[in-house]
Formats: C-alpha cells, structure tokens, sequence
C-alpha cells in the first residue's frame, strides 16, 4: 500500500493545484444561494493573480497530498508582513475526504504560519459551505463576524 506524500512549495506549484480549485469553485457555486453567478465567472487564472500577488506581500505555502502519482488535495496558506496567516483555500478529492488528508493538510499549514511567527489566523469560509464550520473549529477556528454584500 502506498502512503500519501505530502508535497510543499510556493507559486511554482499553482498549476498543480488547477484542476482540484476549479472543483471547489464548482462546489461553491452550488452552495452559494445568492452569489452563484461570481464562482460561475471565476475562472482559474484571476485566482492565480490573485495569490501570485499576494505572495509579493508576504509569503506563500501550497501543500499538496499525492497518492499513486495523483495530487488528491491541496492547501493555499499565506503570511503578510503584519502576520497575519490565512488558510487561502483548502480542498480534498471527494473519494479521500474521511482519510484525514484535511488534517493533514491543515496541520502542515498551520504548523508553517506558526514556525514563521504568525501572530493571527483566519479562513474565510463561503455562504451557504457552514458544513465546513466543524472542520475548522478542530482547529481553533469560529466565526467573528459576518461581512454582507449587496449586488
């Protein structure tokens, strides 16, 4: 039986990550009653401007879980020059979720923020995904507060 690998690097590995986010926005666009449309339109190349930026403030990890030669999960974590850490987007394959691969994922990138001093954590969790609240608050995470938005 072979073990997951858990694989870590920066930007350089953002496309390794496409195929797994782009499942995720679809999962959001399910999930998001009135903001659909938004995951609809977001398209993989504005999410990798996105955190190819956001690396210029700061840092940024992406973890990656291969298992056969497949990446089956990923997790974005960042660290501004304030920092400030946060879980950017985390995502495992359907078929491997109860395997705690999550875990796996979660703990390497906290356990990065806070080898590199990060002071606070957050993950922003999307509208209508409260179902993910329980996985995170495994890790000290609940909700703050709650930011409207009108269209």
């Amino acid at each position: 039986m072979l073990l997951p690998e858990l694989v870590v690097g920066g930007t350089e590995r953002l496309d390794d990550i496409r195929p797994m986010w782009e499942a995720l926005n679809k999962l959001h666009a399910q999930v998001a009653p009135h903001f659909r449309l938004d995951f609809e339109c977001y398209e993989f190349k504005d999410r990798k401007a996105y955190l190819q930026s956001k690396a210029t403030l700061g840092e940024l990890r992406i973890f990656l879980i291969r298992l056969k030669g497949k990446f089956i999960g990923y997790c974005v974590a960042s660290l501004g020059n304030d920092f400030h850490g946060e879980i950017e987007s985390i995502y495992v394959d359907e078929l491997y979720r109860s395997m705690k691969m999550g875990d796996t994922l979660m703990r390497a990138a906290l356990d990065w923020m806070d080898e590199n001093g990060a002071i606070t954590k957050s993950i922003n969790v999307v509208y209508g995904n409260e179902a993910a609240f329980s996985f995170y608050e495994k890790y000290g995470f609940y909700p703050r507060s709650t930011t409207l938005l009108q269209r």
